[in-house]
């Protein structure tokens, strides 16, 4: 199987959770210290053989030649875990456009590209397990985050599409959609200086991954994690679609100190 983003949060739990269960694993991400770190303790603890990639996974061909080795080793890839994200914040004009293409081609591009790309050998083989990391907000539009929930509704609508296209070749896709999560997101990207404020009021990360662990255990098209995050989805469905955006824009905007 293959994790990207797996060098911490979401990602390295999602591992360990795997790891527990005696699957070989390939950890994608670019903090080369961060995996070694985590792979040898999985290796320690568990006794699974795990392969490093120290990769950005916005880089076709380093992706590429990375799959070539994890099949080549452990004869295919089963379960592909979609979880490397990026997220900043602040005005959509004020946004350095780099950032802005950089949110693209990692929640976007590099998904997609890397969904498609193991597909053919799920199919062939008739089983094949997709694990799709969107967000919370993906079920609205977002200001001052308005690239990155955009760009999470489309890992949400494409999964479910996924999710029915597949289900009849026993290639089961799952779309995790967690609220606010204690990970290192919100440690970078806008967010530092309500780190504190955000992180009290957040999910453990590993309560989490259980959760979307148990969700693709279970075949189910889309996991909202936590109740309260579900309600609150469910609660934006009742509103119109102005009073939503408008109501979400002048939380994020409170939360940053600015009117």
């Amino acid at each position: 199987m293959l994790v990207t983003g797996a060098s911490s949060g979401i990602g390295a739990e999602l591992a360990r959770l795997f790891a527990e269960q005696g699957a070989r694993l390939a950890l994608l991400a670019r903090r080369t210290d961060r995996l070694e770190k985590l792979a040898g303790d999985l290796r320690q603890q568990f006794g699974v053989d795990v392969v490093t990639s120290p990769a950005d996974v916005c880089n076709a061909e380093q992706c590429e030649a990375i799959l070539q080795t994890v099949e080549q080793r452990f004869g295919g890839i089963d379960v592909l875990i979609n979880n490397a994200g990026l997220g900043e914040l602040g005005e959509f004009h004020a946004l350095d456009e780099a950032a802005i293409q950089r949110m693209i081609d990692v929640n976007i591009t590099a998904l997609t590209r890397l969904t498609r790309r193991v597909l053919p050998a799920m199919l062939q083989r008739n089983e094949g397990w997709i694990m799709n990391v969107a967000s919370a907000a993906a079920f609205q539009p977002m200001p001052l985050m308005s690239v990155y929930a955009a760009s999470k509704a489309y890992v949400l609508s494409l999964s479910e599409a996924l999710w029915f296209e597949l289900r009849d070749h026993n290639v089961h896709v799952c779309c995790v959609c967690p609220g606010t999560t204690k990970t290192e997101f919100f440690e970078r990207g806008g967010f530092e200086q309500h780190y504190d404020q955000i992180a009290a009021t957040s999910m453990p990360v590993a309560t989490v991954a259980k959760m979307a662990f148990d969700a693709l255990a279970k075949r189910k098209m889309t996991k909202i994690t936590g109740a309260s995050t579900a309600m609150q989805v469910w609660l934006d469905r009742l509103f119109p679609r102005r009073v939503v955006v408008w109501a979400v824009g002048r939380v994020i905007r409170r939360m940053r100190g600015s009117s």
